[in-house]
């Protein structure tokens, strides 16, 4: 990975932390996502952040779910410049989500 790429990244965990912090959630920022598996952590929720023009996000969702351990939500975060951030999961885990909202 270039340097270009690895400081592209960067600037986006350091974008989406910024936008977590706005929320008011607490929020664990993994410097290197060994303890969890992702960048992230808010509750249950193991986020890994990818800021990429070329995107693969089947790929960077399979890599996650394999490292993210079964207590958590594997959740990834993704955005192209000039895009807003973007979220994806799986359906059974927005399904939860959805009927945990309506209880």
């Amino acid at each position: 990975m270039s340097a270009m790429s690895r400081n592209k990244g960067k600037r986006g965990e350091a974008e989406l932390s910024t936008l977590l912090a706005a929320t008011g959630l607490p929020y664990l920022r993994e410097q290197d996502g060994r303890l969890q598996g992702a960048d992230f952590r808010v509750d249950q929720f193991a986020i890994e952040a990818r800021y990429r023009e070329r995107l693969e996000i089947p790929a960077w969702c399979a890599e996650l779910e394999l490292k993210t351990p079964d207590h958590l939500v594997p959740v990834l975060a993704w955005r192209k410049n000039k895009h807003p951030w973007r979220v994806s999961m799986t359906f059974a885990d927005w399904l939860e989500l959805v009927r945990a909202g309506r209880a």
